[in-house]
């Protein structure tokens, strides 16, 4: 009888296995003819997917379900462009946290330079009346990826401000470090923030002078040792 037994485990396993699946892992392993090359070697080109499906019951509240594919926790991953999400949500938090009247999304921001190589912004020639603000830079971000948009926005956050809050949702494996396209900073200078102005016609709402963010921000992940560098000594 336990040999029987054994034998009809034996034999469901393998079912039971399919049945666990993630459906965003075997969407991918069945259709990786059709993805291009990284399904074809993932670990190479180390694609990271993360799709949450959203179902409405009757009342029409919302289930989130999450699917993951390539995701190695204690591993290093380059988010890219995906860092601009949450730096737009955090600066629109921030106005709200200031609790300033008058100061909200649409109000004008100049952004100042203090330490080189930081640059100013006064004027925007994507924006209404030219005037650029935190609405504006969301707006950049989420219609066109725009890096500079994001650099501004990680300027009035700071990067000390931004990692904590960070922190405090949850996301203790994210860090924000560095402006995006911007070479001419290094380790240290993307630790000094540009100051920040808010104001409408000849008001100051808010001013925010340079930050330096001293705290480290290290992670215990392996693999961070990444591509080519070179250090001119001459």
């Amino acid at each position: 009888m336990r040999k029987f037994i054994t034998t009809i485990a034996i034999i469901l396993f393998p079912f039971a296995l399919s049945a666990q699946i993630d459906p965003l892992v075997q969407l991918i392993r069945e259709g990786k003819s059709n993805f291009g090359a990284w399904a074809q070697d993932p670990e190479h080109y180390e694609i990271q997917v993360i799709y949450t499906q959203v179902d409405r019951d009757e009342q029409g509240k919302p289930k989130f379900r999450t699917y993951t594919y390539g995701l190695q926790e204690g591993s290093y991953f380059y988010p890219a462009s995906t860092v601009k999400m949450p730096a737009a949500l955090l600066a629109l938090e921030k106005l709200n946290e200031l609790r300033i009247l008058g100061l909200d999304k649409w109000t004008p921001m100049r952004t100042g330079a203090v330490s080189p190589p930081q640059t100013p912004v006064m004027v925007d020639s994507t924006a209404e009346q030219l005037l650029p603000s935190v609405a504006h830079y969301v707006r950049k971000i989420f219609l066109v990826s725009d890096n500079d948009a994001y650099n501004r926005l990680y300027e009035f956050l700071g990067q000390e401000y931004a990692n904590r809050k960070l922190q405090e949702k949850g996301y203790t494996d994210t860090r924000l470090l560095h402006r995006l396209s911007a070479p001419e900073f290094d380790t240290v200078s993307n630790r000094y923030t540009n100051p920040v102005s808010f104001y409408r016609f000849d008001t100051l709402f808010y001013h925010q002078g340079e930050v330096h963010s001293r705290a480290e921000h290290q992670l215990k992940l392996a693999n961070e040792l990444r591509g080519r560098g070179y250090v001119n000594t001459a």
